[in-house]
């Protein structure tokens, strides 16, 4: 079982980068930005927007409100959580 385990770590440190096992929360690193207050707040804001936006259509139903809708609230999304100034 261990040499599994060993075999499992060894994979895993493949794809894992040195940037991505720090969690600071840095506002101004471009993976460290995701740990801190505001962006966690963004990420929530984004979440009840889908919520709303998924609630929406299932009350309509349509094929095409459902498309329209969605590629809205992707657009919508994104500007939310970016960071450019």
């Amino acid at each position: 079982m261990s040499a599994l385990l060993q075999l499992v770590i060894t994979v895993r440190n493949w794809f894992v980068l040195p940037w991505m096992s720090s969690y600071r929360n840095d506002p101004h690193h471009f993976y460290g930005r995701v740990f801190t207050r505001r962006h966690a707040r963004k990420v929530g804001i984004v979440k009840n927007i889908w919520i709303g936006g998924g609630l929406l259509m299932l009350t309509l139903g349509s094929w095409p409100a459902v498309l329209t809708i969605s590629l809205l609230l992707t657009f919508v999304s994104f500007v939310v959580l970016d960071e450019t100034p």
